[in-house]
């Protein structure tokens, strides 16, 4: 009888870890696949990620978008500098109060959520400080930069390119050396923050960390 208890005891518990990992494994809001699927979505070819919302902050949806696609859960991921990601779901969008479209937004159907840009606002922590971020990007030569943080690639910053404008106030714009300032620049020396342009570099999670995926993204296209 002690075995047969002991035996019932342990099948309990290994039932019961199956269970606990299947739900926190699946969709736990409608902006997440299910299984190891990373939230995704595809919108007039850029490619966003998706995250929850503070449960203190309210962004109010502005506009309807469209559509755009969730894709479909596999394995493979494309590799960095590409948007080629398996189509699946369409959903409505909707932009949000106060940030662009091309850095930030929400489906219709969901107020917890946000996707946003590729490698916007990366490192900015907590939400409010992300939320500032994705508020206040840079203008330059008539082009949107949203910042980003870099914490373990060093990168070298050049010469100045000119004047942009930052939170209302005129800024010294730097190039990136080896990357193009259509993809991205900087305005400090130490090169922690560079802003990315909201047309290009929109890449899917590779191997490799964040910030090396996100550097070798930028020079592959530099001049």
């Amino acid at each position: 009888m002690g075995l047969a208890v002991a035996a019932a005891v342990l099948l309990a518990v290994a039932a019961a870890i199956v269970v606990r990992n299947a739900d926190t494994t699946g969709a736990d809001s409608r902006g997440r696949q299910e299984g190891a699927c990373v939230a995704r979505l595809r919108f007039r070819g850029v490619l966003y990620s998706g995250q929850g919302l503070d449960p203190n902050v309210s962004l109010k949806h502005g506009q309807v978008l469209g559509e755009g696609t969730l894709p479909g859960c596999n394995d493979t991921q494309p590799p960095p500098g590409t948007t080629d990601v398996q189509d699946g779901e369409q959903v409505a969008l909707v932009a949000l109060e106060g940030i662009a479209p091309s850095i930030a937004l929400a489906r219709v159907d969901e107020e917890q959520a946000i996707f946003v840009a590729a490698g916007r606002c990366a490192g900015y922590d907590p939400w409010m400080a992300q939320l500032r971020c994705l508020r206040e990007p840079l203008m330059f030569d008539g082009r949107v930069y949203i910042a980003t943080r870099l914490r373990a690639t060093p990168i070298e910053i050049g010469a100045a390119i000119g004047s942009g404008q930052l939170r209302a106030e005129e800024v010294l714009v730097r190039r990136i050396t080896s990357i193009s300032p259509r993809d991205a620049v900087a305005t400090a020396g130490d090169g922690s923050v560079i802003y990315l342009s909201d047309e290009g570099c929109f890449f899917s999670p590779g191997r490799r960390s964040f910030e090396q995926d996100l550097v070798a993204c930028l020079t592959a296209d530099g001049d």
